[in-house]
């Protein structure tokens, strides 16, 4: 009988996910606290206030470090992760009063804590279920079909657009172009920044509007731009500073999710050996 709890704890042990990263983006309204998994997190959380602290707890979720960092942030001031067997305990302490969201990301792989001060916050936390993403009510959504949707056309366009490039390098620009009329005349490649050997930032331009797309590991678009156009670089520059927290968010991911598979893929080699 002195085994059974052993057995069990052993067994969720295995269930578990394991935090692989945390990253802490302070701003002037809030302080984000994102998360990365190696799995697809299915655990349940659960919030708790104590005074001027909320702490959450993640089942399932297994870490291997205790963490306790001071902030700067007039908001939160201090951030505490604590590993007790398959669970893992974050608790954010502050001067004063606040609250918190937690909202996962669309595949599973990633959970954002954001903290805003009480009077900001736009709805009362909540306990989140296995399953599902708690989605805040925020001026910046993360994704949504209607983007995956512009994302997917603006792709296809682009591969379009350099099969053209290189049919034009191979044949002259009058024959090549011919037979396309002037719909190409109305596409084309405003600005762009390499992020690394696999990732770009776009800014595409297709009639009135100007798209800001991320390109490589990941096919995401950041924004667009109708009546306000981007004109020159330092615009360019301007856009992509706004927007930096989601380009690292989208690449932090797509990173930790590539590492995962690579450390699946050597075990089999291992088992096969």
């Amino acid at each position: 009988m002195k085994l059974l709890p052993l057995l069990i704890l052993l067994t969720s042990l295995l269930n578990a996910s394991n935090l692989l990263t945390y990253n802490i983006y302070e701003r002037s309204d809030r302080v984000d606290v994102m998360l990365s998994f190696d799995a697809p997190y299915e655990g349940k959380i659960f919030q708790k206030k104590e005074d001027l602290k909320v702490i959450l707890t993640l089942e399932d979720l297994v870490f291997n470090e205790n963490i306790k960092k001071n902030l700067q942030s007039h908001i939160v001031q201090l951030l505490e992760i604590v590993p007790e067997g398959s669970k893992t305990v974050i608790t954010l302490s502050s001067e004063n009063e606040f609250n918190i969201i937690a909202s996962k990301t669309v595949d599973g792989f990633g959970l954002r804590v954001r903290a805003k001060e009480h009077a900001t916050l736009e709805e009362k936390p909540q306990t989140i279920l296995p399953k599902q993403a708690v989605v805040p009510k925020s001026s910046e959504p993360i994704v949504t079909s209607r983007y995956i949707a512009v994302v997917a056309i603006l792709f296809i366009l682009l591969l379009t657009l350099l099969w053209i490039k290189r049919r034009v390098k191979k044949t002259t620009k009058s024959s090549s172009l011919a037979w396309l009329g002037d719909a190409y005349k109305d596409f084309k490649i405003v600005r762009q920044k390499a992020l690394d050997a696999q990732n770009k930032v776009i800014l595409i331009e297709y009639g009135n509007t100007q798209y800001l797309v991320l390109t490589g590991n990941s096919n995401v678009l950041l924004d667009k731009f109708g009546d306000t156009k981007v004109e020159n670089e330092g615009d360019f520059n301007a856009i992509f500073e706004q927007n930096r927290q989601k380009i690292d968010e989208y690449l932090q991911v797509n990173q930790n999710r590539l590492g995962s598979y690579k450390q699946r893929a050597s075990q089999d080699v291992t088992l096969l050996g």
